[in-house]
């Protein structure tokens, strides 16, 4: 039997939500991808009760100690089985909330943590500071078993830009005794340079108040940590604050199947599942099952080696200098206009054979070995990269098949299956920027990004 090969947490500020947020709200979070919801900013209140009551009818299991009067705290919600973690905290221990939820690689603890906020009165300051101190005696340390730590800390990692002269030296303490007991702050393993923000004032200042901290033994399993502006930046602005999410390479059992749920994410027989009701897959559960297919790949591909890839992509660089030539020859590229001639591609041609040809040498026995300063043959990177270029040659075979143009084979594509081969390269090239970067959503978001900006700035 095959298992899902990724476990993912979200933490999400609900912000006291109304009876109507709240059934927005609803729909979001049901819609997410991750297993494992760590909801703060709850309260003793109709819209809390309504998520908690809904999110159980539809078979997800709930924990959620309800906050005194004028109080707030922390929800989790888990579409696997989940049992009690620790007390982590006596003082306010309803804005730490602990599970453990069971994995291939053993049990996996989930805390939850709504941090107070304060102002300037010593109340407010002595109430967080009382809190932060049965969290560090109450959190078991980085280095012993497998935890998560999440959610809105309300303080700020000491080197955080902008610094703003009213967090004080109790409040960066709390993020320091994480990383010196053994945890790793996900979002900054894996974004070690990035700015973003999960709260904007008024006044525009930024702050990275959700956190996700991972055990030691977690940091080689870290896949991807994200934060989620959509909540936050979108029309229907079902929160304040910004979604974080988590994905780590671990293989959860324990998978509930309620009615209102996704269907389990197991097996590999169903790598891209499209439900009827909803044919719009969310970006984020695209890159989802990018990730299984990746993790297919890696657990059933037969090792790399040393199969002459620099040569063979050689040849593919320089047929994509001949795609460049044509396209700058005919001016089809708006950008550019008419940047080469048509003995440019002339030139690029024979430039593809004399690669060729190099190409073949080196697969021969009697080839001199590879230049040592060539890429690795080993390199999972380069078969994933490889596989690209295999399907654009599917493409143009699917064209030439669809437009009669080879008179060897007549007519036998259809522009249909251009399209489908069309959707299998965009897809493996997801999987190849999958395979080299942990940060390949965000990177091809932005990427877009940037080239709508170029062609067509606001």
């Amino acid at each position: 039997m095959s298992h899902q090969t990724t476990l993912d947490v979200l933490t999400f500020n609900l912000n006291n939500p109304g009876r109507e947020r709240a059934e927005r709200q609803l729909a979001y979070l049901m819609g997410r991808p991750e297993e494992v919801l760590v909801l703060t900013e709850t309260v003793d209140s109709t819209g809390c009760a309504l998520l908690a009551s809904r999110f159980r009818a539809e078979g997800y299991e709930v924990v959620f100690p309800r906050p005194g009067r004028g109080e707030r705290g922390v929800m989790i919600v888990s579409r696997l089985a989940i049992r009690p973690g620790r007390d982590v905290a006596e003082y306010l221990p309803h804005r730490a909330v602990s599970v453990v939820v069971d994995t291939l690689e053993g049990p996996l603890e989930v805390v939850g943590l709504y941090v107070p906020s304060r102002d300037a009165t010593a109340t407010k300051k002595a109430r967080k500071e009382k809190f932060l101190e049965d969290c560090l005696i109450g959190l078991p340390g980085g280095k012993a078993g497998s935890q998560v730590v999440t959610g809105d800390f309300n303080i700020l990692e000491p080197n955080h830009v902008p610094r703003y002269k009213f967090f004080q030296a109790f409040e960066y303490d709390f993020y320091n005794w994480l990383g010196k007991v053994g945890y790793v702050d996900a979002y900054r393993e894996l974004h070690p340079d990035s700015e973003e923000y999960s709260w904007v004032g008024r006044t525009g200042d930024g702050y990275r108040y959700e956190h996700a901290h991972v055990s030691a033994d977690l940091r080689r399993k870290l896949l991807r940590c994200l934060y989620v502006h959509t909540p936050r930046t979108g029309e229907d602005r079902l929160t304040d604050h910004s979604a974080l999410t988590l994905s780590l390479a671990l293989h959860p059992t324990g998978i509930l199947r309620g009615p209102g749920m996704q269907a389990p994410r197991e097996g590999t027989d169903a790598l891209f599942p499209v439900s009827a009701e909803n044919e719009e897959i969310p970006m984020d559960a695209t890159w989802r099952r990018i990730e299984r297919l990746r993790t297919w790949l890696d657990d059933n591909a037969a090792p790399v080696g040393d199969a002459g890839w620099p040569g063979a992509f050689r040849v593919m660089e320089e047929l994509g200098a001949v795609a460049e030539a044509m396209h700058g020859a005919a001016g089809t590229n708006p950008r550019k206009g008419q940047s080469h001639t048509w003995d440019d591609v002339d030139k690029k041609l024979c430039d593809v054979v004399t690669a060729s040809r190099d190409a073949l040498a080196t697969r021969t026995p009697d080839a001199a070995k590879p230049d040592a300063t060539a890429a690795p043959g080993g390199d999972p990177r380069l078969p994933r990269i490889g596989k690209v270029i295999e399907e654009l040659g599917e493409v143009a075979e699917a064209v030439l098949g669809a437009s009669g143009a080879d008179p060897d084979k007549g007519d036998l594509h259809t522009w249909d299956d251009v399209h489908k081969e069309l959707c299998d390269a965009i897809l493996t090239g997801m999987v190849a920027l999958a395979t080299c970067t942990p940060d390949a959503a965000k990177l091809l978001d932005h990427r877009l990004q940037h080239l709508v900006d170029r062609v067509a700035p606001s």
